[in-house]
């Protein structure tokens, strides 16, 4: 009932034109909006080297990052938690992942986690919401697999201000991976890809604590 009062008192809007949403808009963006971004899904394998190297049996992005609206959805995501986000990405990552055999096999959806400043600061974890949202549309479970090492000052320079070279030697040793990857068919999830370098790294501990395998898929690219 208070989810209901909330939903009267303020009604979800699109993301991108900020448009109330209407209940048969059950992506998260108005029909408008949706006609335009439908377009933009085109599942992409990627097939880099720092791929293949880290033991990762398949990429997948789902949207070029390049377009506006993408960015500004996956942005919304990033640092408010937009719940209307997520859901308009997660639900076509769920389509994906069921059509396609090597994903829907999976047995646990994990995720790279952020670095505790950004954390900090935006208050959210966007990768652990699309796994979570994922999870629910797929029936595949979700479990933290990976955690962050160093503290909240770690050294790091952000991902985003380096080269490719440089990204991969400045995520190397970021994370590790739990004892219960062990075993099993994992599912990464990410919201961009850009060299690869962090999802890479991520497989690498999983795929090092015994993960039978380790697929990936990114939302934008």
């Amino acid at each position: 009932m208070f989810n209901s009062l909330l939903s009267l008192l303020f009604p979800p809007i699109c993301p991108i034109c900020s448009m109330p949403l209407l209940p048969e808009d059950t992506r998260g963006v108005c029909a408008s909006c949706m006609t335009e971004l439908a377009a933009l899904y085109s599942p992409k394998l990627i097939s880099s080297r720092i791929i293949s190297d880290a033991g990762i049996c398949r990429a997948t992005v789902l949207f070029p990052y390049r377009d506006a609206k993408i960015k500004k959805m996956i942005f919304a995501a990033k640092t408010r938690g937009s719940r209307t986000a997520v859901r308009f990405f997660a639900s076509y990552a769920a389509d994906g992942i069921l059509s396609e055999k090597v994903f829907s096999s999976a047995q646990i959806i994990t995720y790279a986690p952020r670095r505790k400043s950004a954390l900090y600061k935006s208050g959210n974890d966007q990768a652990f919401l699309y796994a979570k949202d994922i999870s629910t549309l797929t029936g595949i479970p979700c479990s933290r697999l990976i955690s962050r090492t160093g503290g909240f000052f770690d050294g790091r320079r952000e991902q985003k201000t380096l080269g490719q070279a440089e990204r991969a030697k400045n995520v190397r040793g970021s994370f590790r991976a739990s004892p219960d990857a062990s075993g099993k068919r994992i599912l990464l999830i990410d919201d961009v890809m850009t060299t690869g370098s962090t999802l890479s790294e991520a497989a690498r501990v999983l795929l090092a604590s015994g993960a039978a395998s380790v697929c990936v898929i990114a939302i934008s690219g």
